[in-house]
């Protein structure tokens, strides 16, 4: 049997990377607060886990390596469990970063725009 210790796994945060997500919090803040400590920052990035609006898959240790060894690799959106990353895109559609978030997804995964825009289209948006 394999154990965890033979193959531990890992959270991958995949399409909105924590330092991409980082980036557009802090830009958020100095827009809208003027300044951000490293403290809140921390805070900011562990309240948008709790209200799962970051898309995460669970990958083996190896795999996780791979992926960030390997600009080619490619996970889709749909294997990763993102309940709410929607919530998260709209709620920083002031950032300069929006339109390249945007396209980013669009690039890799053209499901998305269509995804997003029947979320926005439904109402199903809970800002």
């Amino acid at each position: 049997a394999i154990t965890s210790d033979m193959a531990p796994i890992e959270m991958h945060h995949n399409f909105i990377t924590l330092n991409f997500m980082s980036i557009i919090l802090t830009e958020h803040t100095l827009n809208t607060k003027g300044c951000i400590t490293t403290f809140e920052l921390m805070s900011l990035l562990e309240e948008q886990h709790r209200k799962n609006r970051v898309a995460v898959i669970m990958l083996s240790e190896t795999e996780h390596q791979k992926h960030h060894d390997d600009p080619t690799d490619f996970i889709s959106l749909k294997q990763c469990f993102y309940p709410h990353i929607f919530d998260f895109i709209n709620q920083y559609k002031e950032t300069e970063l929006y339109d390249l978030l945007i396209n980013k997804f669009s690039q890799l995964d053209n499901s998305f725009l269509d995804e997003f825009e029947s979320y926005n289209l439904n109402g199903q948006n809970h800002l």
